[in-house]
């Protein structure tokens, strides 16, 4: 009962909590390929993964192959510079993307050529305007050039240039 100089309804208990919706990490994905053929794993690989832009450099890379425990990545003939950015941290997160689209877990790896190695774009390999190989690893290693690449994971390295310390200003006080 309450007291007459209140107005308004009675007042009511809260009604329980509502019960949280379930989060997206424990709703089922869509429900993984019958096919082993590389080039719709592959698709189904990219419609997941592209919707997160800084892995939009995936786009030069293809599934080479594929078997019952592992798939073979091969970067995209003309755009070896994204050997930049395949860390095993990186193979290992495609690997669960892959795993999602399979429904089994396969080990990645990455196809490197002929040679092994990735392309260094030196003098050598004919790419003039490319840095020489020694300098371009070197420039690759630097914190700054790999935060950059991650950050637009397009970016490539065309040039570098030594700076040289400004020369020392004579002033008096």
């Amino acid at each position: 009962m309450r007291p007459a100089h209140f107005s308004g309804p009675e007042p009511t208990t809260p009604a329980p909590p509502a019960e949280p919706a379930p989060s997206d990490a424990s709703a089922p994905g869509p429900a993984p390929l019958d096919s082993d053929d590389p080039a719709a794993v592959w698709s189904a690989v990219l419609e997941r993964a592209m919707q997160k832009p800084s892995w939009a450099w995936l786009r030069y890379v293809e599934l080479a192959n594929l078997d019952d425990e592992r798939a073979v990545l091969r970067v995209v003939p003309g755009h070896r510079e994204v050997f930049a950015f395949i860390t095993d941290v990186r193979l290992t997160q495609i690997g669960k993307v892959i795993e999602d689209v399979v429904g089994r877990r396969v080990r990645v790896t990455i196809d490197r050529g002929p040679t092994g190695a990735p392309d260094t774009g030196d003098a050598a390999s004919g790419q003039p305007g490319q840095p020489a190989g020694g300098d371009r690893r070197e420039a690759m290693g630097l914190p700054l050039v790999r935060q950059v690449l991650e950050i637009f994971p397009e970016a490539s390295l065309i040039d570098i240039r030594e700076t040289k310390p400004a020369p020392p200003t004579d002033q008096k006080p």
